[in-house]
């Protein structure tokens, strides 16, 4: 039937996915239509290594400072519920009560664990041999 043209340019193809620059036979190619076009490309390229940079250190930011504020939350909870539990020990002389509070608090904090792993998951970086994140995967 019907074939959707794709417009992939072929030197995509035998051209090595890890550089940022086109082929030398591609720039020079531009550069023979368009005098001054290679050096513009160049520079092309200098702005978005720069702007990804920045994005980067951005993100790598916001996970430093997540992973930071999930520690604080992590120890407060964690004190919380020793105090909470030491209370009922020694004011109320309720064990069970006291039990039941570190098991929840067990619980709770394996639950956020858990959660936060599957999440760490999702936020990987792909790298060139990996299958896209999906929804349908197993993850």
């Amino acid at each position: 039937m019907y074939k959707k043209k794709t417009y992939r340019n072929n030197y995509k193809n035998n051209h090595n996915s890890q550089y940022i620059l086109p082929p030398v036979s591609l720039l020079e190619k531009y550069e023979a239509v368009a005098p001054g076009s290679s050096e513009k490309i160049i520079d092309m390229v200098d702005v978005e290594q720069d702007h990804r940079h920045r994005w980067e250190n951005k993100a790598l930011n916001a996970y430093i400072w997540s992973y930071r504020l999930g520690q604080f939350f992590g120890l407060v909870s964690l004190i919380v519920i020793l105090y909470t539990s030491l209370y009922a020990l020694q004011v109320l002389k309720d064990v069970n009560f006291a039990f039941t509070v570190i098991a929840l608090g067990f619980i709770l904090h394996l639950t956020i664990t858990l959660l936060s792993i599957k999440r760490k998951r999702f936020f990987e970086r792909p790298n060139k041999h990996s299958k896209p994140y999906s929804k349908s995967s197993s993850r």
